[in-house]
């Protein structure tokens, strides 16, 4: 594995390398051994390293985060690592933090409202977990999406130029 990274991800033309291996055949912890032990020779010559999942459990962050603050490097993480939520998560991570400084006009719209119920309500950590995933689904399928859209529609709108 170690080869097959280092062949695709160093010496390639493309750098790019898409891993498609059965659970098991450690892939994840090959990848943050790979970055571990390469992230300043790519940082050095203005490269990155791009880890794309489409599940965040397959990206553990903390752990090379532990592993960059073990080997002394908890600034090397901390200005080289970039973790990037899904919009959804972002909002629900985010929206109550950040409300005070939501314009009116977003805040008026039905969209909002209904969006902030949906996260106040997912926020409630008594809620079953049948519910949570519930009200998760309906904010990242509808409710971000749509609120999303009217700040889209408003930004075209008046700045067009």
């Amino acid at each position: 594995m170690e080869e097959i990274l280092n062949e695709y991800c160093k010496l390639s033309n493309t750098g790019l390398l898409l891993l498609s291996m059965p659970t098991g055949f450690g892939k994840t912890y090959n990848v943050l051994n790979f970055i571990y032990s390469n992230y300043k020779e790519f940082a050095a010559q203005k490269r990155k390293i791009f880890f794309i999942t489409n599940l965040k459990k397959n990206l553990p962050d903390k752990e090379l985060r532990d592993r960059f603050i073990k080997g002394g490097n908890k600034e090397e993480f901390d200005r080289n690592f970039l973790f990037i939520d899904s919009n959804a998560e972002t909002v629900i991570n985010n929206l109550l933090k950040f409300d005070h400084e939501i314009p009116d006009d977003f805040k008026n719209t039905e969209s909002f409202k209904k969006l902030k119920k949906y996260v106040e309500i997912y926020k409630n950590k008594q809620l079953p977990k049948e519910a949570k995933d519930n009200f998760k689904t309906q904010i990242r399928q509808e409710l971000e999406p749509a609120f999303r859209t009217v700040i889209q529609s408003k930004i075209k709108r008046e700045l067009q130029n």
